[in-house]
């Protein structure tokens, strides 16, 4: 019989867990790729360097200044951000590698550009009308919570804790 309850509380991940795990997964991937169809993989300084750009800059690096965005401008601006992704990468390849930038690409990427340049100059600051205070169901910016999560910031004093009877969410907050 299973037991239905076998971790004794919730168990919550840390970013070291989700390093861990990652690496885990590539190890098992690369060493299955290596014993079934015989890669060989030799050593050398250009692998180390070309690994090390991978994982530092371009992996450590950009996860980085994704959580100090999330951190500094909220959730609603650095959502926005990222659809600054694709022009970078496409201006990127160009300059990198020589790939050829077409005139739908060029629409495509001034497009992207307008709109996010339109939304960050827009009066609501970057959100969206769904994330308005005056949405049913929105909460809006609490003094002492952090954009877009729950998580108390040291400088600001946390909110007073809100109760109500029958349990489950708090009237006026999404479960």
């Amino acid at each position: 019989m299973l037991a239905t309850n076998a971790l004794p509380g919730p168990v919550h991940f840390t970013s070291r867990h989700s390093l861990a795990l990652g690496l885990g997964a590539v190890a098992l991937c690369v060493g299955v790729a290596v014993l079934t169809t015989g890669i060989a993989i030799e050593p050398t300084a250009r692998l180390a360097g070309s690994l090390a750009w991978l994982v530092v800059p371009a992996g450590l690096g950009g996860y980085g200044a994704y959580i100090l965005a999330l951190r500094t401008l909220g959730a609603t601006r650095t959502s926005m951000l990222l659809y600054l992704t694709p022009p970078v990468s496409a201006i990127w390849a160009w300059a990198m590698l020589g790939d050829r930038i077409g005139a739908p690409q060029v629409i495509a990427m001034g497009l992207g550009i307008v709109a996010v340049l339109l939304t960050a100059s827009s009066g609501s600051g970057g959100r969206p009308v769904a994330d308005s205070p005056t949405s049913p169901g929105v909460v809006p910016d609490t003094p002492g919570v952090v954009p877009g999560g729950d998580t108390p910031r040291p400088d600001r004093p946390r909110p007073p804790a809100h109760s109500h009877a029958g349990g489950g969410a708090a009237p006026g907050r999404l479960p």
